[in-house]
């Protein structure tokens, strides 16, 4: 429907009131963008056209928002969703990537100057678990560099300490939606090569022959092959419990018993914390 309007907009010769145009006051956007503060575009990421009242009431149900919510159709599978807290805004936000009937829900914080036809969906949200990770790189600066490497790193799980022991590496990434899923990569350290596994978590629908989640295979333009499929349903990963996401310490103050070498080495880095803060 935009490709055709825009071929029709290249063949329009404007009359000389259509040239004329309109200036409009400079407060006469406040109320639409104090208001859009409160709001998100949402695009179902589908083949097909979603059931309009169908997503409203289920996501209405699985975000439970403290207050009222307003679905606005804006475009096919295009929604403008108005907030009445801005406190459930940011909890949808922050609760990224979600799905409506398997199909990814991308979300757009609203930019009141554009119109829908000018808004992107093409980046989204996910956590991302990193496996087979030498203990010795599983750090917050190593997450850094792998997630800019897979996309836009936003977060690494770790602790205080920068450290993310563990089954995996967590990073929070924001992916372009329309290339291929990384599986994996080559990561090198002091000459030793190691091939580490990425996994997504609560990825949604998305095209085993060419690895983006835009379409499906059924969907997809690109040349299949059955026998040698290249991605699958393995590169799903299973969202981790909240208990299992936190580092807990049992027993005794370890300030208080460490020994000399590790009181050194903490003292060394309280000096480097400091020096990095000035």
């Amino acid at each position: 429907m935009e490709e055709e309007l825009a071929k029709q907009w290249e063949g329009l010769c404007l009359t000389e009131k259509e040239r004329e145009g309109l200036v409009l006051p400079a407060d006469a956007l406040h109320n639409a963008v104090h208001y859009g503060k409160f709001c998100l575009l949402a695009m179902i990421v589908a083949e097909k056209f979603a059931n309009k009242e169908a997503f409203k009431v289920t996501m209405t149900k699985v975000w439970k928002c403290d207050s009222w919510v307003q679905f606005t159709e804006v475009g096919s599978n295009k929604f403008l969703v108005e907030f009445n807290l801005k406190e459930d805004m940011e909890r949808v936000t922050a609760g990224r990537p979600w799905s409506f009937d398997r199909w990814l829900i991308c979300l757009q914080v609203l930019d009141s100057s554009k119109s829908i036809g000018e808004t992107t969906f093409t980046k989204e949200e996910f956590w991302i678990q990193v496996l087979n990770m030498p203990f010795g790189c599983m750090t917050q600066e190593i997450g850094i560099q792998i997630g800019n490497t897979v996309g836009k790193v936003l977060q690494v799980q770790a602790d205080q300490r920068g450290i993310g022991w563990g089954k995996f590496l967590r990073i929070r990434v924001e992916l372009d939606i329309t290339k291929p899923l990384l599986r994996g990569m080559f990561i090198s350290v002091e000459g030793k090569q190691t091939w580490v596994q990425l996994r997504y978590e609560r990825l949604p629908s998305f095209c085993f022959n060419c690895g983006t989640i835009k379409h499906t295979t059924q969907g997809c333009i690109s040349i299949q092959n059955e026998e040698k499929k290249q991605y699958g349903a393995w590169l799903r990963a299973a969202a981790p419990r909240e208990s299992d996401l936190l580092f807990k310490k049992y027993g005794n103050d370890l300030n208080q018993k460490a020994g000399p070498e590790r009181q050194s080495w903490r003292k060394e880095e309280e000096v480097r914390d400091e020096v990095h803060l000035k």
